[in-house]
């Protein structure tokens, strides 16, 4: 027998042959090991930080292996580029996940873009130059970063670029980290525009003449952008997730949030932020189909990643493309990602209101969406999405009831969701955080 056949929507919490499972839950191949030698006693949950478990009388380790693996949360790959502005300082803040004292950041020259209705990884034609430092504490200058011994790297068009391993600081999990960096580039400047300045990232740009400050001076945001590391990696059993959602993985509404300061936004970054590392390659307007067809670049990034949880298909579903369609397509996306555990989202709803969102009688469903993401919706649920080890179950948080179509409410104006009843606002991101079905025990080695 096998794991995934007794997994229950996205609950895992005791199999057939009656070994409990907490939050702490082990390892598959550990796990799967002990069910296939026909282990049937019961051993109770397992407790964050365990790190053994005797069934049948044999040991069974919880501790993984070291492997390169990105430690910090927080990194967001660019999602388009300054045309008109070729220099830029950027200020970025991350939150690194394990205790580390030899690390290396990597730094990315690419973008995605739409082009013919499209998305496509965008290629630049020139280099991206940068020099880059480390604040730790926020505030504080230690360390500038050399690029195969020199203070400025050069990153191809298409190419991410490690710097050199920093040995000479050690950094604790939990610990935030600022990242300084002046960049150039005839192309224009790759960036994000998933950001914080309430929570202190910044972001200046011009076509000529900016003052480097990457060792030193104050940063005058002049847009709301930001150039972000794709990994910060060192030796490490700690899980790490990479995230692939469209503009509700972003926060397309909550980017500026005052009361998450820790800058996890979106629907799935503020539950998996709160404890481990991630990078978020979410990108508003994305879809499966695209993703299908332009992606050799953000697969790749999976290799510092145990975990791929994917959130993407209401834009799909906006289209002509059937549900049959969309739920082929979260499995061939699944399987770009080979041994990364790939989970996928319920997809949550989409509606017009009479009232602003102030109730659901007022609320109607999208005709288009709705029935195909329904079926959708339950082919997740019943566990006939191949390639997919488990549901994150995100739509029967949002719906006022499952496969409704209609948003929660509770008598305030666009509370949840926003003016076009198709993001969540910073309340509904919120209340998904702090939902108990967000399957964080499924985050592990």
């Amino acid at each position: 027998m096998r794991l995934h056949e007794h997994r229950k929507e996205h609950e895992l919490m005791v199999l057939n042959n009656e070994m409990g499972l907490g939050i702490g839950i082990p390892s598959y191949p550990t796990l799967q090991a002990a069910i296939d030698a026909g282990a049937t006693t019961r051993v109770g949950q397992f407790q964050v930080g365990l790190d053994s478990y005797v069934c049948d009388g044999v040991n069974y380790s919880l501790i993984a292996s070291k492997t390169i693996r990105n430690i910090a949360s927080n990194l967001l790959p660019p999602i388009g580029f300054t045309y008109n502005r070729n220099q830029a300082n950027s200020y970025k803040i991350i939150t690194i996940r394990d205790d580390t004292s030899n690390f290396q950041i990597e730094f990315p020259n690419w973008a995605t873009k739409i082009v013919n209705s499209k998305m496509i990884e965008e290629i630049p034609t020139s280099a991206l130059s940068i020099s880059a430092a480390l604040e730790y504490p926020l505030g504080t200058v230690v360390k500038e970063l050399t690029f195969s011994g020199n203070a400025v790297g050069s990153i191809a068009g298409g190419k991410m670029l490690l710097c050199d391993a920093v040995t000479s600081l050690t950094i604790p999990a939990g610990s935030r980290v600022g990242i300084r960096m002046y960049l150039q580039s005839a192309y224009g400047i790759p960036s994000s525009n998933v950001t914080s300045p309430t929570a202190g990232e910044l972001f200046e740009y011009a076509v000529t003449g900016l003052v480097d400050k990457h060792l030193a001076g104050t940063i005058v945001s002049n847009a709301s952008a930001v150039y972000s590391p794709t990994a910060f990696i060192s030796l490490s059993n700690k899980p790490s997730v990479l995230m692939l959602c469209d503009s509700r993985g972003t926060g397309n509404n909550n980017a500026a949030d005052p009361v998450d300061l820790t800058l996890n936004n979106g629907i799935l970054a503020r539950s998996v932020g709160k404890y481990f590392a991630y990078t978020n390659i979410s990108r508003y307007s994305d879809k499966l189909s695209d993703f299908l067809l332009s992606n050799a670049i953000r697969v790749a990034m999976a290799k510092y990643h145990t975990h791929v949880w994917g959130s993407m298909g209401i834009n799909d579903l906006a289209t002509t493309d059937t549900a049959a369609t969309v739920t082929a397509n979260i499995s061939a996306v699944a399987a770009l990602f080979p041994g990364k555990n790939y989970s996928h989202c319920t997809i949550g709803p989409v509606s017009s209101s009479t009232n602003l969102w102030v109730d659901f009688l007022g609320q109607t469903p999208n005709a288009t969406s709705n029935p195909k993401r329904v079926v959708v919706n339950n082919n997740l649920r019943n566990g006939l999405v191949r390639n997919v080890v488990a549901t994150i179950e995100i739509a029967d948080i949002e719906e006022s009831s499952r496969d409704s179509g209609c948003w929660i409410s509770n008598g305030i104006a666009n509370y949840y969701t926003d003016s076009a009843g198709l993001h969540e606002t910073t309340p509904m991101n919120l209340l998904i955080a702090a939902s108990p079905t967000i399957p964080l025990f499924l985050i592990t080695n």
